[in-house]
């Protein structure tokens, strides 16, 4: 699957497109694209190719359970004192995680939008 992502200029919004054939690939998942693993399948390629990282809500004390992409320090000392391999710089959640996954939106309009906490 192909993604790719843009940060808006006030850096508030996480926008991840997808080409027509990663739609035609979301379309084919049926009523199974609401299931976690095709969601991490999905942005795989994403996070490896960027500086994108799925975060843990615990690291930055968020309480919730929305999927999280963000920005890590390149600094390993944060690992002493927070006790996550690196701080988290940035983050955006995908806030409508209670209704819909991200890749409902990928495959029907293109963009799914993470927004900063």
């Amino acid at each position: 699957m192909n993604l790719s992502y843009i940060i808006s200029p006030d850096r508030c919004a996480l926008t991840v497109t997808a080409d027509k054939a990663t739609r035609a690939e979301l379309h084919e998942l049926g009523e199974e694209i609401g299931a976690d693993e095709h969601l991490w399948d999905a942005f795989e390629r994403l996070i490896a190719n960027s500086e994108l990282e799925w975060i843990s809500p615990q690291e930055c004390g968020d309480l919730t359970d929305a999927p999280i992409l963000g920005i890590r320090s390149g600094d390993a000392r944060d690992f002493a004192v927070r006790g996550y391999r690196y701080a988290v710089l940035e983050r955006w959640a995908y806030l409508d995680y209670m209704l819909k996954s991200p890749l409902h939106d990928l495959r029907d309009t293109g963009k799914a939008v993470f927004t900063s906490p």
